[in-house]
């Protein structure tokens, strides 16, 4: 005869594996999704992308990756295993432990006459996601981690380490004056300036580090705002002076810290399966 504390126990597990059950049927997915190797304009400009060599090199395998979205449509273009997994668990480049790395070879090297074929290492992919519910960036993220599970057989733990960052820290009265937003403000280029309007804390960050996010945010900061600063887009050997003029106009400062960190750790990852 089975005992109260026995039904109580098992009530639990049937309960808990019904749950578990309805949250792995749950998981939002793309109704297709088409992964290819990424190629660039011109096959050299391919083979410099696939190299590492463009990108911030083999030492950045997390940045790059342009998303766009269009009703239910995404494509991401010239993106990573390490980027895909940035943009879908919601970290930093600095979060992401374990993941492939790109070949470490010059763009010469990687040029070279008779050199060996190099690995794929990005991507492009073009997915459709169901018509319904509307697709936003919280949907967007699941269904990334449910093609990084299926696709690249993608196995993770989280894990909190003890990592050196950059923090964004603003001042005690938060950002300059003249910085908010102006129903006149027109972006684009103004004489030897730049105007940026609609701009947020993520944007600028952007700005400063990359798509790969190395810089935390500890601002506090959660308006819009807009900031003026020197055209420099023409000489990129002035693109140190165009982050000081972005932290100089919005009175923002970034200090180096160290700190635990919830860090995202490939355990497993291949190549993707055939489309």
């Amino acid at each position: 005869m089975i005992g109260r504390s026995m039904l109580r126990e098992l009530a639990v597990i049937v309960a808990t594996a019904t749950a578990l059950a309805s949250f792995a049927i749950a998981q939002p997915t793309f109704e297709v999704a088409s992964i290819r190797p990424s190629v660039g304009p011109d096959p050299a400009y391919a083979a410099a992308y696939t190299a590492g060599a463009l990108m911030g090199g083999a030492g950045s395998p997390c940045s790059g990756g342009k998303v766009e979205l269009s009703g239910s449509r995404v494509r991401i273009t010239l993106t990573s295993v390490c980027d895909l997994i940035r943009i879908a668990y919601e970290v930093r480049n600095l979060q992401v432990a374990g993941a492939p790395q790109a070949p470490s070879m010059t763009l010469a090297e990687a040029l070279a006459p008779g050199n060996k074929p190099i690995p794929v290492f990005f991507y492009d992919i073009e997915a459709k996601a169901p018509d319904q519910p509307p697709l936003n960036d919280s949907l967007l993220h699941a269904m990334l981690r449910s093609l990084l599970a299926d696709r690249f057989g993608l196995m993770i733990h989280r894990d909190t380490k003890e990592l050196s960052y950059s923090a964004l820290i603003a001042g005690k009265n938060g950002l300059k004056p003249g910085t908010k937003v102006s129903s006149d403000c027109k972006p684009g280029p103004d004489g030897d300036f730049v105007q940026l309007c609609n701009q947020t804390i993520d944007k600028v960050i952007r700005a400063l580090s990359g798509s790969g996010h190395s810089i935390v945010d500890m601002t506090g900061i959660t308006d819009s705002f807009q900031y003026r600063i020197p055209d420099f887009r023409n000489d990129p050997d002035r693109e140190t002076d165009t982050r000081a003029a972005i932290l100089d106009q919005l009175g923002l400062r970034i200090e180096s810290r160290k700190g635990p960190m919830e860090v995202i750790v490939v355990d497993h990852v291949s190549p993707p399966s055939p489309n």
